[in-house]
């Protein structure tokens, strides 16, 4: 079951430089589909999570087909000079965020969708094997299913889309950027431990406070309530919140946290 709600899957061929800002620069990119938000019937609720990702995996699977056979056997496509070129569709990046680069590599809480180490060892200097999709591949067929996946720190696929891909292994795919990363971190995780450490109703003052400027966003009724916001929004957000909490954080909060 599902309702009108679908999430768009783009597709593009070129790079865009990290100074562009314009609106043409969306023309890069080309709906491929909309996978439909995803409910189940089924009384287990711990179940759905699984179902769901297995099922983006199916969709993905039947959609990215001719891409997959296209790397493989190659295809005749025309560049911008109208010349013939034989192309071979490899897939370069897949950008989506954290929890989503989890479910497509194949991966359950607390482990890194790059290499085959988990939250126990981040701090670790060591540099751990980097994750392949013949080693995933390796433990959904020789091991059973829910009991052996929460053992190898593995969400449940057991038909992922990226794996007859060819050259595509989650840590050559998924590429750090800065909006899922960097701004999207700050927001849920160092904002939160500032907001805590102050009070939402004194940061929520601090930015109401600042003075308007022409392509900021403005914080009117501060930070604190803020949902759905923007890259933008994150990344002002992020420029502020230091000199905005200084005088009023416990001494050490910013040096310890930020």
């Amino acid at each position: 079951m599902s309702d009108r709600v679908a999430h768009p899957l783009l597709i593009s061929l070129a790079n865009i430089y990290m100074n562009t800002q314009v609106k043409s620069s969306s023309n890069s990119f080309m709906l491929t589909a909309l996978l439909a938000v995803r409910k189940f019937l089924d009384k287990n609720k711990g179940l759905h999570g699984v179902l769901g990702d297995c099922v983006i995996h199916q969709w993905l699977d039947i959609v990215l087909k001719a891409l997959k056979e296209a790397t493989v056997h190659g295809i005749m496509l025309l560049d911008p000079m109208r010349q013939s070129d034989y192309c071979f569709t490899q897939l370069a990046s897949y950008i989506v965020d954290t929890r989503e680069v989890m479910m497509l590599a194949c991966v359950g809480g607390k482990t890194s969708a790059v290499t085959m180490g988990m939250y126990k060892q981040f701090g670790d200097c060591f540099h751990y094997e980097c994750r392949t999709a013949s080693t995933t591949l390796a433990q959904i067929y020789l091991h059973g299913f829910f009991c052996e996946a929460r053992k190898l720190h593995w969400n449940g696929v057991f038909e992922a889309f990226l794996w007859d891909w060819v050259v595509t292994d989650p840590s050559h795919l998924f590429r750090p950027e800065t909006l899922h990363v960097l701004d999207k971190k700050i927001l849920d995780h160092d904002t939160k431990w500032v907001m805590f450490a102050v009070g939402e109703l004194e940061i929520d003052l601090h930015f109401s406070v600042l003075q308007a400027v022409t392509s900021f966003w403005d914080f009117a009724e501060g930070i604190s309530k803020v949902k759905e916001v923007t890259g933008c929004c994150q990344r002002d957000i992020q420029h502020s919140i230091v000199a905005v909490s200084a005088d009023a954080a416990r001494h050490g909060v910013l040096v310890e946290r930020l």
